[in-house]
């Protein structure tokens, strides 16, 4: 039908570092790559992308995402790693079809409570950030969702069981820790 249903933009193409508005309109679009980019963020309009399951934005600048990306009820994949986002929207906590979300080599500090909403999640690479705590309530993410939380500055008592059963706690530097 001659409808873009894919786009994939890598370290060999040409530096791009603004994802204009109008990708919103390509409603075929189910998967969206822009790796070694230098994208800081994401237009609004990326909600609006109804069909999309899998986004990768990897290796780029990327400080925000928008708080539309929860409009993305099919997406299964999030890979935002490597950039340098501190946080992400309450509404992608609640893509109840998301397996797998990756953050990791980011500037996170934290995970928020509303971890546990992602009921279909299989993956969870949070490694190489600035984690200095994690709720509770990610043990209460599926059983067997793996996790991936080391290279972090995470003390002890974060160290929940749910770690050690279905991920890696690997090295922290835990200076802050008392």
């Amino acid at each position: 039908n001659g409808r873009v249903v894919q786009i994939e933009i890598g370290y060999n193409c040409q530096n791009i570092s603004t994802v204009p508005e109008s990708i919103g309109n390509l409603d075929a679009l189910t998967r969206l790559e822009f790796n070694y980019q230098p994208i800081t963020s994401l237009p609004s309009s990326i909600g609006n992308l109804s069909n999309i399951d899998r986004i990768y934005v990897m290796n780029s600048n990327l400080t925000s995402v928008p708080e539309s990306m929860g409009n993305l009820s099919n997406l299964t994949t999030l890979n935002l790693e490597g950039g340098a986002l501190t946080s992400l929207p309450t509404s992608v906590y609640y893509l109840t079809n998301l397996e797998y979300l990756h953050i990791g080599q980011n500037q996170f500090t934290t995970i928020p409570e509303s971890i546990w909403n992602l009921i279909n999640l299989q993956y969870l690479y949070a490694w190489g950030n600035q984690l200095t705590s994690l709720p509770s309530t990610l043990c209460d993410l599926p059983e067997g969702c793996y996790l991936s939380l080391d290279s972090n500055n995470l003390c002890e008592e974060y160290h929940f069981d749910c770690i050690d059963d279905w991920g890696e706690w690997g090295t922290q530097d835990q200076s802050n820790c008392q």
